[in-house]
């Protein structure tokens, strides 16, 4: 048990915290276990809405889903996030189960597409953490 405590003591301490957006609570858990096992402090929120008014530290990442409440909810919510000074630079990770469930393939295919859409990355579910960290090590050390 100590040594779990040493582990959370040490990622608290990097500062680096994920916000992962979820209105599912079984994604939110996987997402959480996944980024955590990345090495993330991983804050969780049920909707965009507890998100935009969290005041807390700011995130090196964002990653929300895609489908909510609404259909493009997560997509709102970077738009929304892109006025909020907070997190305007913070990339924005959007993943979506939509092509497992339906076959419907959304995902962006190039840059100016992601740009349109006011995010930086667009994952399929599920996504493990080992790929989620790869996608943001890889945004933070573009400087995105």
């Amino acid at each position: 048990m100590s040594e779990l405590r040493e582990q959370d003591d040490r990622v608290a301490a990097t500062g680096r915290i994920v916000w992962l957006i979820d209105d599912d609570a079984d994604c939110l858990e996987i997402g959480r276990r996944a980024l955590e096992s990345g090495g993330y402090q991983v804050v969780c929120f049920g909707s965009p809405r507890e998100a935009l008014a969290c005041k807390g530290e700011r995130p090196v990442a964002i990653v929300t889903d895609l489908m909510m409440d609404a259909v493009d909810e997560g997509l709102s919510f970077a738009r929304q996030a892109r006025q909020d000074p907070l997190l305007a630079k913070v990339p924005i990770i959007v993943t979506t189960a939509i092509e497992q469930r339906l076959g419907l393939n959304l995902c962006p295919r190039t840059d100016a597409d992601l740009a349109a859409m006011q995010v930086d990355a667009f994952v399929p579910k599920p996504a493990t953490g080992a790929r989620l960290k790869g996608i943001i090590e890889g945004l933070l050390a573009r400087g995105t």
